[in-house]
């Protein structure tokens, strides 16, 4: 999953690619794939994922199309252009748009998977140094493409709805119905909660790992159709997109409130990592 305070999305590897949300991370990649066998350093080809706020200049694909090549031509590859585009169905009935460029003072040839959404352009970049690598690997890059699916921001409610929120969740566990699926949710999805935790942390600034609380609203057939968190940070936002993707046993409420309040005891650690291939970022 690739997140932020304003979006977060999961992609999925195929059959023989890997997924790598730490060796990249230096050079401002959290989430990247690539064959499996290889590494970060010494693989032909790599996909990554990248995500940009919506603004007054960027308010579609075609616009951070247009600031890619302009950041391009800026930075020493006046010849890096557009060589074509596509489009790629999703089954959440969206379209991603793909542009595919070349002409990078490396050598490069790249494909870019843009998704537009409410507050975001979400995007997937498929970058090979060689032709051949580019065309031996490109299905591979429409398979991640294809398993794009957005979890969105979390939704802002006030402190007051918050709070009702978290008041008629404690008196639905109260009962012994209540208390016995809370209970079943804590004992089989606990050690999963505890590693997305862990994945967060690994991600949030200093400042910004602290409690928070989340209600997830798990509907009859076990899925979790939405969940508020506060504070709404990066922590906070990983933690509520990680926790949407479980799925929980089936019950027979008409919609059951789960209240998570989360503590921290530790920082997480910095880490470091060898560099990357070269290649500006798109």
């Amino acid at each position: 999953m690739l997140f932020g305070d304003d979006h977060a999305f999961f992609i999925t590897a195929p059959k023989g690619w890997v997924l790598d949300n730490e060796t990249g991370v230096p050079q401002g990649v959290h989430m990247a794939f690539y064959p499996a066998g290889h590494t970060w350093s010494n693989s032909p080809v790599i996909v990554y994922g990248r995500s940009v706020s919506k603004d007054r200049t960027i308010r579609s694909a075609e616009d951070q199309v247009a600031r890619t090549l302009k950041d391009f031509h800026s930075h020493g590859s006046p010849k890096y252009k557009v060589a074509g585009k596509s489009s790629l169905a999703l089954s959440n009935g969206k379209k991603a748009a793909i542009y595919f460029y070349e002409g990078d003072q490396w050598g490069n040839y790249e494909a870019a998977g843009y998704v537009e959404e409410q507050d975001t352009i979400n995007f997937l970049v498929f970058n090979a140094p060689k032709k051949a690598y580019f065309d031996k690997h490109i299905a591979a890059f429409n398979k991640l493409l294809s398993t794009y699916r957005s979890v969105g921001r979390p939704r802002v409610i006030d402190d007051k709805a918050f709070n009702s929120l978290i008041k008629e969740a404690k008196q639905q566990s109260s009962t012994p119905a209540g208390g016995a699926y809370e209970s079943s949710i804590v004992q089989t999805a606990g050690k999963a909660v505890a590693d997305f935790m862990g994945q967060c942390m690994s991600y949030s600034k200093a400042e910004e790992v602290g409690p928070f609380d989340m209600i997830a609203r798990i509907d009859p057939d076990g899925s979790v159709s939405d969940a508020f968190v506060r504070p709404i940070n990066t922590l906070s936002t990983c933690f509520r997109g990680l926790f949407i993707n479980l799925r929980h046993r089936s019950h027979d409420f008409k919609t059951f409130l789960l209240h998570i309040d989360m503590r921290i005891k530790d920082s997480p650690d910095d880490k470091a990592a060898p560099d990357g291939p070269k290649r500006n970022s798109i």
